[in-house]
Order: C-alpha cells, then sequence, then structure tokens
C-alpha cells in the first residue's frame, strides 16, 4: 500500500468517524427528547428549497466526479515493480529487487573510465544518469554506458527486463 493510500485511507476513515459520532449523539439526543448538535429544521428547508440544476448542487457535484477520477486513475496506474523475476529458476522463484537493481547498474556504469559519478532511477524505465568531466565525448560515453547497463539487464536474464535511458551530465571537477 503507498503512501499516498494510506493518507487517503486515513482520511476517508476519520471522515466516516466523525459521522458516525455525530449519528450517535444525534440518535441519543432525538431519543432523550433535547436538540441535536445539527439544526436538522434548518437544513430539511435549505435542501427541500434546491433545484437539481442549481449551479451550486451542480458544481459540487462534478468536483466529488474529479475526485473521484482522480482517484480512480491513481489506483488504476501501475506501481513501480519492487521485484525483477529471474528467468531459469525451475523450483523456486528467483528475483532481484529494485534497489539491488539500481545499485548494480549504478557499479555498472561507474566501470567506465570517463564517468565520475552515477545514479539510478528505476521506475517503468531504468534511467542512469552519469557524470563525465568537461572534456569528455558525451555521445560515445552515453553509447559505452547504455550498452554497458544494457548488457547487465540481459546477463542476469530477467522475465522483463525494463528499458535503459542514459543520461551524461559534465561534472564540475574530477573526483577520481
Amino acid at each position: 500500500m503507498t503512501i499516498v493510500n494510506r493518507l487517503l485511507a486515513l482520511v476517508f476513515g476519520l471522515a466516516l468517524a466523525a459521522a458516525a459520532g455525530v449519528a450517535i449523539i444525534e440518535m441519543v439526543t432525538a431519543l432523550t427528547g433535547n436538540a441535536g448538535i445539527v439544526p436538522r429544521e434548518q437544513w430539511a428547508s435549505a435542501l427541500a428549497e434546491l433545484r437539481w440544476d442549481d449551479p451550486t448542487l451542480v458544481g459540487v457535484a462534478i468536483g466529488l466526479v474529479l475526485i473521484g477520477l482522480a482517484l480512480l486513475s491513481g489506483e488504476l496506474t501501475p506501481a513501480r515493480p519492487g521485484q525483477f523475476a529471474l528467468q531459469g529458476a525451475t523450483d523456486a522463484a528467483a528475483s532481484i529487487d529494485r534497489r539491488g537493481l539500481q545499485e548494480r547498474l549504478r557499479h555498472v556504469a561507474l566501470r567506465d573510465a570517463d564517468v565520475v559519478a552515477a545514479d539510478v532511477r528505476i521506475r517503468r524505465r531504468a534511467k542512469v544518469r552519469a557524470s563525465v568531466p568537461p572534456d569528455t565525448d558525451r555521445r560515445a560515453c552515453r553509447q559505452r554506458v547504455l550498452d554497458a547497463t544494457t548488457s547487465a539487464i540481459d546477463e542476469l536474464g530477467l522475465i522483463r527486463p525494463p528499458t535503459v535511458r542514459a543520461e551524461i551530465v559534465r561534472a564540475r571537477e574530477r573526483v577520481r
């Protein structure tokens, strides 16, 4: 469960708990004959005067539909993979986790002689960002890093390998 889902569930749960608390208070006050905390007569008369084509009602309905569509699209978008399944495991499921693959690809990119620093992020694709000194041919280095990381993924034998994108940026100074 992602952090956004947890926060939405918390807000929804708190709203339901508050509504349940108000409903219990209203039931107890109605049974004892006292006035409740919600002005029911005022709300009933205000709602009786509303029509279906009232601009406020239409605006609230459109807002609720848009919020519902946003929540639905957030739930239907695929999450980034946590594990990448490996081929060749006959009697047991074998996999590598996302962070392990990121670290492996970072080390592969750092093997290049011109790469000073590297950072790898895997979401739907594997994005390798490598820093090189200013006097380096960035196109040739990009191709070398791209070939090395792609072959490292191929060596692992992932069932659904991510596509690799490489970005080469200039470093301020050479660290090695």
